[in-house]
Formats: C-alpha cells, structure tokens, sequence
C-alpha cells in the first residue's frame, strides 16, 4: 500500500507540475435560467467573485457564453455561462450548441471540458428545454444535470407535512418525525421529478444530483461540504474520459482540498 501512495504521489505531482507549468486551465459551461443559483455553485468551486477575464464586473443575470469567468485569484478554471432556455428560447438553444460545435473543433484547452445543466428545484416537471437538450447533446464533454435549491423544495415538502398531521411544534420527537417525512417525499419528488425522466433520455446526462444550502460552510469541507457530490461526480465523469482532465479539474478548483480523495479512488482502481 505504502509504494502504491508513493507511486500515486510522484504521478499526481509530475502531473500538476506539468500543467501549472503549461499554464492550462479548466473550462465548464454552466447552463440554467436566471435565479437557479449557477453563480454562487460557480463562486464557490472556483474561490471567489466572479469576473470577466481581464477584470471587468460580472453582473448576475447578463449572460454572454462566448466571454470567459474566472474567480479573483484563481486563473485555472474558466467558465462560460449561458442563461439556459427561457421558455424553450429555440434562439438560445442554437447559441448553445453552435457554442459547442465550435469549441470542440479548438485546441485542448479551448474546449468545453464539463457541462454542469442546473435545473431550479420546484414542483414544475421537466421542461420542453430538457427534453430536447437531453435527446440531441452529441458533444464530447460529460453533463453534470444538477437539481438547484433542494432545500427550499424541503421546505415545501416539511410545511405540506405540518398541514396534514397533528403536532406539538414545542415537541422535538414530533419535529424529527416531520422532517424525516418531508426528507422522504422530496427525495421521491427528486427521483421521479428529475433523476428518473432525465436518465430516460435518449442522451442521458452523466450523473443527476441535487445541491442544497450552497451559502452554509461545513465544518468540514472535503468530507461533508454541499458541494460534496458535485465535486464528486464531476471528477468521476472525468476519470471516465481523461485521466489529465480529472486531475487539472482537482488543481482548478478551490471548493475542497479533495486531491487525497482522488489519490484514495486512484487506488482502488488499481
């Protein structure tokens, strides 16, 4: 075991070496409508405010996906943003894959590298805008479909809960037994609102996951952080496809010092 982590060390540290050295840098495209939540996922993987490259102030709600975000201090992961499809906006869906098509026919590092497709979480079903992306994506890069805001659509489930079933609101047993109620009605909304309809497209996303309570710091990060899955999935899909792409995608992000994660599922690979 011991050779094994030393063999991984070297290996990721001559890899992140060479692509600091390389100046290479990770680049996403985020999809979702105004409000969904994008920009603060974004600010938190990438490790602060959001700014046009070259310094200009990225103003939430303007959205112009050929320009390239990045954090203050962190130059290594770039993001496009595109505002999603506002009603099945045909014209920013075209915009969308036109963006696509061009960037794959780029050099490396000028390519989409990860899509993440955030999707606000309510009670409405998937929309017409999924369903077409969903059935048509034919790129190269994994999509990461993301449920935004689960924790508002927790909340709803606790307060429809309250209004069917008699309780002591000063009683701390009945309000466990609420929660673990509403806990089990909104993962059920999520499987067969979202991750059950979106896995039966004819192009499937990657992964379907949800995200809750992006503002609250965890006491700790790496293991149990909000973003902890997207983190995740996000390395796996990666993983997947390119060795390279997964490890710049861990030296890019600031969200978690997640690198021994990486080293731990490197070694059960082997």
């Amino acid at each position: 075991m011991s050779a094994r982590l030393d063999r991984l060390d070297k290996l990721l540290n001559n890899q992140i070496f060479q692509l600091q050295a390389d100046n290479r840098v990770f680049r996403a495209l985020v999809i979702g409508k105004t409000g969904c939540g994008k920009t603060t996922i974004l600010e938190k993987i990438c490790g602060g405010s959001m700014k046009y490259k070259g310094g200009e102030t990225f103003k939430r709600g303007i959205h112009e996906i050929e320009r390239e975000l990045v954090a203050d201090g962190n130059n290594r992961f770039v993001a496009h943003d595109s505002q999603g499809f506002e009603g099945g906006s045909t014209r920013e869906y075209q915009i969308v894959q036109e963006f696509l098509r061009k960037r794959e026919r780029m050099p490396r590092d000028e390519r989409v590298h990860v899509i993440w497709y955030c999707l606000q979480a309510s009670s409405r079903p998937i929309q017409v805008a999924e369903q077409r992306f969903f059935s048509e994506y034919s790129g190269q890069a994994p999509v990461i479909a993301i449920l935004t805001k689960f924790d508002i659509l927790l909340d709803e489930c606790q307060q429809e809960v309250e209004e069917t079933m008699d309780f002591d609101a000063d009683d701390e047993e009945d309000e466990d037994q609420i929660l673990a109620a509403a806990s089990i009605i909104a993962e059920r909304k999520f499987q067969e609102g979202y991750r059950d309809p979106l896995m039966a497209m004819p192009r499937p996303p990657s992964a379907v996951i949800r995200v809750a309570n992006v503002n609250v710091e965890s006491g700790d990060r790496e293991k149990s952080g909000p973003l902890r899955e997207l983190l995740d999935v996000t390395l796996e899909s990666l993983q997947k496809q390119d060795f390279g792409l997964s490890i710049l995608f861990a030296s890019a992000q600031r969200a978690s010092s997640f690198i021994r994660y990486f080293w731990e599922l490197s070694i059960l690979s082997q």
